[in-house]
């Protein structure tokens, strides 16, 4: 995959299928997090995070396949190819990622409006991954076993609290905070 930013805020984007062009995206700028974007030198420091996100901060990154989804010009449900694990689902409105819970060096977060299905992201030192909030499968990425546990162990502990984040973030409500793994 490779990404580059363009004029208007505007990204260029290629995948790894061959899918490639320009989404716009400036009905999210100067909004809430966005507004970082008012510097355009920030805008074009876009660079890909190595798992299929593309980010600008370590606050503010907006999701690959959501973005593969706006490329392809499919609104709402409807299938594509998978992407690195993803699967089919809606265009988010709002790609901000606000941070559920911090425990031991792994940060928990979950986009605004993402594609299904109900899953929350994980970051641990330079690596990251999407589980499942159901079946707390792992969705994509990879974590070292250690965090990966430790990441299970604390969704298993808040399934329910986590699918209830997932639903606050599709209606673009915050999702709200989750203890900590004690």
């Amino acid at each position: 995959m490779d990404v580059e930013a363009r004029e208007g805020y505007r990204l260029w984007l290629r995948y790894s299928d061959g899918t490639s062009g320009e989404v716009d995206l400036s009905d999210l700028a100067g909004q809430g997090v966005f507004s970082a974007w008012d510097d355009r030198a920030f805008f074009k420091t876009v660079r890909l995070d190595g798992h299929g996100g593309i980010v600008w901060s370590e606050e503010l990154d907006l999701c690959g396949d959501a973005l593969y989804l706006r490329l392809c010009g499919l609104q709402g449900e409807g299938s594509r190819p998978k992407l690195d694990g993803g699967s089919a689902g809606s265009v988010p409105k709002g790609y901000s990622m606000p941070e559920l819970c911090r425990f031991y060096g792994i940060v928990i977060q979950m986009f605004h409006s993402d594609h299904g299905p109900p899953h929350f992201h994980a970051r641990y030192g330079g690596s990251s991954a999407s589980f499942d909030i159901e079946t707390l499968g792992l969705l994509r990425g990879q974590m070292p076993p250690r965090a990966r546990s430790l990441v299970i162990e604390w969704a298993s502990l808040h399934q329910d609290a986590l699918l209830d984040a997932w639903h606050r973030s599709a209606r673009k409500d915050p999702p709200g905070k989750i203890p900590p793994l004690a």
